[in-house]
């Protein structure tokens, strides 16, 4: 189906991160997603600014889960 910038242009992917060891250790996050217009050479032609702000809380492995969650809804679309 692919995405709808005009019905919904900001998405909300809820993140956990679980890791196997003893004690098992987890961190959870939100990865807001934000849909902006394009034309047919890439450039940015409508996109409303935001700023991010990045819990302290993360640990760098739960960023780097959010960011290889990043690439893969990149690739797929």
């Amino acid at each position: 189906m692919g995405f709808n910038r005009q019905e919904q242009d900001v998405f909300f992917l809820p993140i956990l991160v679980v890791d196997s060891g003893p004690p098992t250790l987890s961190s959870t996050g939100t990865l807001t997603i934000r849909i902006c217009g394009c034309d047919s050479s890439g450039a940015i032609q409508s996109c409303n600014t935001t700023a991010f702000v990045v819990a302290t809380s993360l640990s760098p492995g739960a960023l780097i889960a959010l960011l290889v969650c990043v690439l893969i809804l990149v690739v797929v679309v």
